[in-house]
């Protein structure tokens, strides 16, 4: 039985903390898991300990470490032409929401459900189509204020 490799070990222990509300101590195994990653050009599984990276971001606030993170994102999506799938989607909608606009954030949940829908992933729709309705409902109330 062979060992798992340091991404993969800082990958799960990041989910394992994640899983017991143990945000900033994830946080850090996300971060190293991610480095590890593109050292190793394992873009799927960076962008899935990216998601992490970018939620528990987004919860804390850290407006400027979210915008780094998706910058460097986007670099990687150009550079070696990934294609982002629905949750990735939603999270960036996420990371909008707080700091771009609303508007912004719809586009990316409904680029989230678009994803969704052609994959037919059930369980990402529905995130797609809460994060549009929120935004759909704070651009209604803003309206009648």
């Amino acid at each position: 039985m062979s060992l798992p490799s340091a991404q993969e070990y800082d990958y799960e222990m990041g989910r394992l903390l994640h899983d017991r509300a143990e945000y900033s101590k994830a946080l850090l195994h996300f971060e190293k898991a991610c480095a590890l990653f593109i050292v190793h050009k394992q873009y799927d599984r960076y962008v899935e300990a990216l998601n992490y990276v970018l939620r528990i971001l987004v919860e804390k606030e850290e407006a400027q470490k979210i915008q780094d993170a998706k910058e460097k994102l986007q670099d990687l999506v150009m550079k070696e032409n990934l294609e982002l799938g629905s949750r990735t989607h939603y999270i960036l909608g996420l990371c909008s929401y707080y700091r771009d606009g609303q508007e912004i954030a719809l586009e990316y949940f409904q680029k989230a459900l678009k994803v969704a829908l052609d994959k037919d992933n059930k369980l990402d729709m529905c995130y797609a189509i809460y994060g549009s309705q929120v935004v759909i409902t704070r651009m209604e109330n803003s309206k009648r204020l």
